[in-house]
């Protein structure tokens, strides 16, 4: 069998990185009958380009990965698959259908869905095209006809060290030239890492628990670090950008690998910039990061109002937040604050909060963002409930369009007070400075002036 994994593209969009879920798709499920290729959309410029690669290639199933955003990218290329390769079976997963799999699967008939972490479920299913067992029988599958809402529950995988490695080797890790959160990065080539999934936090804004679950589930330190070690000797990474949404979750093994990462004296620089819970860390601790090659850390801070963050169900307060902003800033850690405007209670007095907030943290740079209720989140249900939500086209839902309405703040006033707090924030001289500095090649420079002008346009 003959299997193609397409990463869905973004056109326009000005962020790219390795597709680590398809990269653990192919290793944890091939086998010696079985041949994987990779085709990551979001290197490609141009549909026709796309297409052209795709079609080139021979395969007798295509699974196709996308989010909320670029999902009709993902229908669009299973439409193209129907009519050029008829015979093939077409395969949607991420996170999208992951929070929407009923109606993914009634979007396409001839398409088949599987929801959550999906090593174990494509493996199943290959199983069953090839028939060993009922397709209907395959953990987190959905299909059209059947009963909508009937799909299998999906299983999450408890022991992660019992995957294969991802298939570092079907990616050119020189095509990711830009850090795929906040753009920045020290060396290359660098690579994205994950060594934990779940969350056990119930913040109203996300959605992971469609995907990876609440349950925190680790890998070891000890797995860990032999990817890194992989990564290094194999690849010649020099940089890792980690991943996970709760990476320093169980403080002790987070010590294991940073001080596993000195104790083999591996020359690797790196950084948390999709987040991380730090409110429970102490100055030591920080500092251990920062001697294992910690540079840089990401906060969701969201609001500098301690009632918005109850309400939305961060663990943290600003005053918790601060204490860890200061102790990893002391440490040598560049800190990286993120910020959500529009969440439930907002007005323009806690926004100018915000704003305030995030100009007396020792913050290198800063990420606001408009509340975006995702299908999935509970905000979404509770701003549905509200009548705050307006409609929106699939391809909208992201952090740089406007779409809720709150009493006494509308859209329009909160992309208002994001171009505020973006020019107020960057506008002082030695923030500008810092990261103009930080901009270390033309790629990431070209990538920051489509970031400005996105949010300048939103």
């Amino acid at each position: 069998m003959r299997v193609l994994l397409v990463n869905a593209p973004s056109f326009g969009a000005h962020l790219r990185s390795a597709p680590l879920g398809l990269l653990y798709m192919t290793s944890n499920c091939r086998s010696e009958d079985r041949t994987f290729e990779l085709v990551d959309g979001t290197l490609f410029s141009n549909r026709n380009a796309l297409d052209r690669e795709i079609l080139r290639r021979d395969f007798d199933v295509v699974g196709i990965s996308a989010m909320t955003h670029n999902f009709a990218e993902a229908q669009r290329i299973a439409r193209l698959v129907g009519t050029h390769r008829p015979g093939a079976q077409v395969v949607f997963g991420g996170a999208h259908v992951s929070t929407v799999p009923d109606t993914a699967a009634r979007g396409c008939p001839d398409c088949l869905v599987i929801a959550g972490e999906g090593e174990r479920s494509l493996t199943a299913l290959l199983d069953a095209l090839e028939g060993r067992w009922r397709v209907d029988d395959v953990p987190g599958l959905y299909r059209h006809g059947a009963a909508m809402g009937q799909g299998n529950a999906a299983e999450l995988i408890d022991d992660l060290d019992s995957l294969e490695m991802p298939a570092w080797e079907v990616v050119n890790l020189s095509d990711y030239t830009v850090g795929a959160h906040g753009l920045y990065f020290r060396r290359k080539p660098f690579a994205p890492l994950v060594t934990s999934r779940g969350c056990p936090f119930h913040c109203s804004f996300c959605a992971k628990s469609a995907l990876t679950g609440d349950t925190w589930r680790p890998r070891s330190p000890e797995n860990v670090l032999d990817e890194i070690e992989l990564l290094k000797r194999r690849y010649g990474v020099r940089e890792i950008h980690f991943e996970d949404d709760n990476i320093a979750l169980d403080e002790n093994r987070f010590i294991e690998i940073c001080r596993g990462l000195i104790d083999r004296g591996m020359d690797i620089t790196w950084k948390c910039p999709h987040g991380i819970y730090a409110s429970h860390l102490d100055k030591s601790t920080f500092e251990l990061m920062a001697r294992a090659g910690c540079y840089s850390l990401s906060f969701g801070i969201e609001s500098g109002d301690a009632d918005i963050l109850a309400k939305a169900g961060k663990a943290g307060t600003p005053e918790r937040l601060r204490r860890a902003i200061d102790a990893a800033h002391a440490a040598g850690i560049q800190c990286v604050g993120f910020f959500i405007l529009g969440l439930e209670g907002e007005t323009p007095q806690t926004v100018r909060k915000t704003i305030d907030f995030a100009k007396s943290l020792p913050l290198a740079a800063a990420q606001f963002n408009l509340c975006v209720p995702f299908i999935g989140t509970p905000i979404r249900r509770r701003y549905l409930e509200l009548g705050y939500v307006r409609a929106a086209e699939l391809d909208a839902f992201d952090v740089d369009h406007a779409m809720v309405n709150l009493p006494g703040l509308t859209a329009r006033d909160l992309k208002r007070w994001r171009r505020r707090a973006f020019l107020e924030f960057y506008g002082r001289p030695r923030i500008l400075a810092r990261n103009l500095r930080s901009v270390s090649s033309p790629e990431v420079a070209r990538a920051l002036f489509y970031r400005l002008r996105n949010i300048w346009r939103s």
